[in-house]
């Protein structure tokens, strides 16, 4: 039998993937479960593996085709079928061009899209070995015009990885061999954000900033320990734990506005906003106020390496209620983030550093930081939104443990 390889969805918002590069050739054997092809989605690059044992008989997407899920992609012919069923699937594809695969009258098997992210991809050097490498080590060097044939590897096998591309990148040497730097389109990640921001352009936002006191906060992280590693938990850690308090007090700022309307979510799952090479990506930390912190700070710890990597899953990164940006890493003091639809408000916080307080009746200089609450004007108004930022405040400069701690 014929059996068709479709595009793959990985989570509901999935428009379109890329087909980033195939690991094997027309007329080559395949093993139920080889890797076949490198597929690149919105937030996420992954393999696709055979769903039988056959020949790839035709290859029907070639690189660099977009293509949205349920498109055919390839066709492998199983041990003893004729190559005319191959030909017979390919017409009865173009007759059905407007049908969804579930639709269409076909006996094609659909393959079975299963996510690899381990999974490894082969280069031969010039002096004839083997070379290995994850498809975000090879994603991060394309961007930044690196030949990752030429550096050397820190996983099994010598494999390249992503963190050996930007270890490499931040060393400022020059790649043994530089790929030359060639036009292209937007990436599929660029693609969805570049979609969410004109959406959430649309929106008429409001937004309101505070200025709080973060000497409490910085004298319970110095005195933290996480049990795992025996580190203080990351800053931004023990924010969303504070945030996540503060919205069960003020529950309309944990909402969304979906096609049925204005809903207030009772579980808090918060969004952090994480920079990448190609672009940030917003993995969801689920049941925040159910956590303690050492759990909050390893989730968080395992997402931003896993987003950097390109490893991270697409669901993930879906049904966030309450979003947070954290550019105090990146110097700004203040800022104006872009609500995430359809979630109802977003947390942008700035630098801490040292600023000139009036402690009773004193000008001292303490640690602060500039946190600025945008929201959704047609369902949050300023008097919530206002609470909400007085509550972290109290919380915040006071260091109240949140319960769970």
């Amino acid at each position: 039998m014929a059996v068709a390889l479709r595009m793959p969805r990985w989570g509901m918002i999935m428009e379109e993937g890329v087909v980033l590069a195939w690991s094997k050739r027309e007329g080559d054997a395949v093993s139920e479960g080889d890797t076949l092809v490198e597929i690149e989605s919105e937030k996420v690059v992954n393999e696709v593996v055979a769903p039988t044992t056959g020949v790839l008989a035709r290859i029907v997407a070639p690189e660099g085709t977009a293509a949205a899920p349920g498109t055919l992609l390839a066709v492998i012919l199983e041990p003893g079928d004729s190559d005319t069923a191959v030909q017979e699937l390919v017409d009865r594809e173009k007759e059905h061009s407007e049908a969804t695969p579930t639709e269409s009258a076909t006996t094609d098997v659909a393959a079975e899209a299963r996510p690899n992210v381990e999974a490894m991809a082969n280069a031969t050097t010039s002096s004839g070995a083997r070379r290995l490498s994850s498809p975000a080590a090879r994603r991060l060097a394309r961007e930044a015009g690196i030949d990752w044939r030429g550096l050397p590897g820190s996983g099994p096998r010598a494999r390249v990885q992503a963190r050996d591309v930007l270890r490499h990148a931040h060393s400022g040497s020059r790649p043994a061999v530089a790929t030359p730097s060639l036009p292209h389109g937007l990436s599929p990640l660029r693609m969805a954000i570049a979609r969410a921001t004109s959406v959430s352009i649309q929106i008429p936002q409001a937004a309101l900033c505070r200025e709080i006191d973060m000497s409490a906060l910085l004298a319970r992280r110095a005195g933290t320990s996480m049990p795992e590693t025996g580190n203080p938990p990351s800053l931004t850690a023990l924010l969303v734990q504070h945030v996540a308090a503060s919205l069960r007090e003020v529950p309309v700022l944990n909402s969304r506005l979906e096609d049925q309307g204005h809903v207030v979510v009772p579980s808090i799952h918060i969004g952090v906003v994480v920079s990448t090479a190609g672009g940030i990506m917003v993995p969801v930390i689920r049941d925040v106020t159910n956590k303690t912190l050492a759990e909050i700070d390893a989730t968080l710890g395992d997402f931003v390496q896993r987003a950097r990597d390109r490893a991270i899953q697409p669901e993930e990164l879906e049904g966030g209620t309450f979003t947070i940006s954290n550019a105090g890493p990146l110097g700004i003091e203040i800022f104006q983030a872009l609500l995430n639809p359809p979630e109802a408000a977003i947390l942008g916080i700035g630098k801490v550093r040292k600023r000139a307080v009036v402690c009773n009746g004193k000008v001292e200089a303490r640690p602060t930081a500039f946190f600025c609450l945008s929201t959704d004007h047609r369902i949050v108004d300023a008097e919530p939104a206002g609470r909400f930022l007085q509550i972290l405040d109290r919380a915040v400069s006071g260091s109240e443990r949140p319960l769970g701690t």
